[in-house]
């Protein structure tokens, strides 16, 4: 395990989605404790996040080191993988495509492969178009939504907000029976106030950047 100092990740998250193989870490009890795991691990490459009111093995925060992954749908459960790594002085880090390259030893195909990979994302952040991800806060939600019927995953939310340019967030119910029949709210005021509550989770639209060309 490689640590990186003054490495600043972003990260990409896939919704209702994990994997099998990640190493449990106890204490990151948080989305924002996870992700500063992942990136102080210059091998990390994705974590996942646990949203459950008991966890599995009450543990919320699984870090994965296997660039080979295979999703798959995990209610309560977010996939986040990991962006290029950059430092605040623009300084280049090393990260899991300099390890891979830098041994000789390593599996070269297992590198290609995630070299691919990459090139492949951002080569369709240029030239497809964009979809937007979110940013998720468990536990949370805001006044002032419209609900939305009839979009009963958070993955059929997300998609419901990504339709709609005006939106900027939405909370995802998961009560039995959620409030007003609705489980997915959709947020059009960016001036948002979230706040704690059991059982939902809000979550805030990372908008797609314009291209410079």
């Amino acid at each position: 395990m490689l640590l990186s100092a003054g490495c600043m990740s972003q990260f990409d998250v896939t919704l209702g989605h994990n994997a099998e193989g990640a190493s449990p870490f106890i204490d990151a009890d948080t989305v924002d404790k996870c992700a500063e795991v992942c990136q102080s691990i210059a091998t990390c490459v994705a974590f996942d996040f646990n949203k459950s009111d008991k966890p599995w093995k009450d543990i919320r925060c699984w870090v994965h080191e296997n660039p080979i992954r295979k999703l798959k749908e995990q209610p309560n459960v977010d996939h986040y993988t990991r962006g290029p790594c950059s430092r605040s002085d623009g300084r280049h880090i090393e990260n899991i495509y300099d390890v891979f390259y830098r041994h000789e030893n390593s599996l070269n195909i297992l590198c290609l492969c995630y070299v691919f990979n990459y090139a492949h994302s951002l080569w369709s952040s240029l030239f497809v178009d964009c979809m937007s991800n979110f940013d998720s806060h468990p536990e949370r939600n805001a006044d002032g939504g419209s609900p939305q019927r009839g979009f009963e995953s958070v993955s059929a939310c997300a998609d419901r907000c990504r339709e709609l340019p005006e939106c900027v967030a939405f909370d995802y119910d998961r009560n039995d029976p959620p409030y007003r029949e609705a489980r997915c709210w959709i947020h059009n005021n960016s001036q948002l106030k979230v706040k704690e509550q059991p059982a939902v989770d809000h979550y805030t639209r990372i908008f797609c950047p314009r291209n410079a060309f």
